[in-house]
């Protein structure tokens, strides 16, 4: 890895600022108090930074010797060394949102299959019950009537005021479906309402947002959307808020020592090389 000038190992004062600052807060004379300027998945990515130091501080080394009064358009170096920082930060969200998009929807499909193998082999044992009940002219107080279940669900349904609200709202109809059920209409089994829950967790899974059916679809999220993500926040920076000088960017060395620090993912610079978005 290219060497910087600089610290490679010790204190790079504002970058510890930085992270102190935003997992600490700051005190504000005027209001006599410690304000907070992070949310806690901020503060959690900071951590991780500050945790892994000595991996981050060749990163640092480069940052300083890249970015520096004379070098960035508003002639505030310190300001956008932060801004690299803030950088990083903001992809990490970005990408874990992503990571944890996947990870649920992998878990959501899983309990759906399970659902579907579970109602599976309840109906088998149920229609077993009432095989050996038709063949062994035995009886069983246990009543699988849904109607039944319903009702005892709603009676046994722990507090008074839910109680009192299935009571009032919901016995009454069920009197009504009972009352149509004596007078020789349909009742669905306990088997056909399992097999209508079999179907329904055969149905697709979407998202709330059209973002997230977008990343929950996708392919599988990896460090590449991150390294991607981070270089979008120094694009904005660099040309929207003029705190980077034109050219900047980091090597793939330190971009792989970030995603080591923030991921614990070991990354080799040629791996970086191929996720990084064509020039522009």
């Amino acid at each position: 890895m290219k060497r910087f000038k600089g610290p490679q190992n010790g204190s790079h004062k504002w970058a510890d600022d930085f992270i102190d600052e935003g997992i600490n807060g700051y005190f504000d004379p005027g209001l006599n108090r410690i304000i907070q300027t992070t949310t806690a998945e901020q503060k959690n990515i900071l951590k991780r930074l500050k945790e892994n130091s000595d991996v981050m501080n060749p990163v640092y080394a480069e940052i300083e010797h890249k970015i520096t009064d004379r070098s960035t358009p508003r002639g505030n170096g310190g300001l956008g060394r932060r801004a690299v920082l803030a950088a990083i930060v903001d992809a990490a969200i970005v990408y874990e949102e992503k990571r944890n998009i996947k990870r649920d929807r992998k878990d959501l499909e899983e309990a759906q299959e399970d659902i579907i193998k579970t109602t599976e082999e309840l109906i088998k044992f149920l229609d077993k019950r009432n095989r050996i009940k038709e063949e062994s002219y035995l009886t069983s107080a246990a009543n699988t009537c849904p109607l039944h279940l319903v009702e005892r669900a709603g009676l046994e349904s722990g507090t008074v005021e839910r109680q009192f609200l299935f009571e009032g709202h919901v016995v009454p109809i069920l009197a009504k479906v009972d009352g149509g059920l004596r007078m020789g209409k349909y009742m669905p089994r306990i088997q056909d309402v399992l097999a209508a829950l079999k179907r329904e967790m055969e149905s697709p899974i979407s998202g709330c947002r059209s973002e997230v059916d977008a990343v929950s679809d996708s392919r599988k999220t990896s460090y590449a959307d991150f390294v991607r993500g981070f270089e979008d926040c120094i694009m904005q920076d660099r040309d929207i808020c003029c705190n980077l000088p034109e050219r900047f960017k980091l090597t793939d060395e330190s971009l792989a020592g970030i995603v080591k620090a923030l991921f614990d993912e070991d990354i080799e610079a040629d791996n970086i090389t191929k996720a990084r978005k064509p020039k522009r």
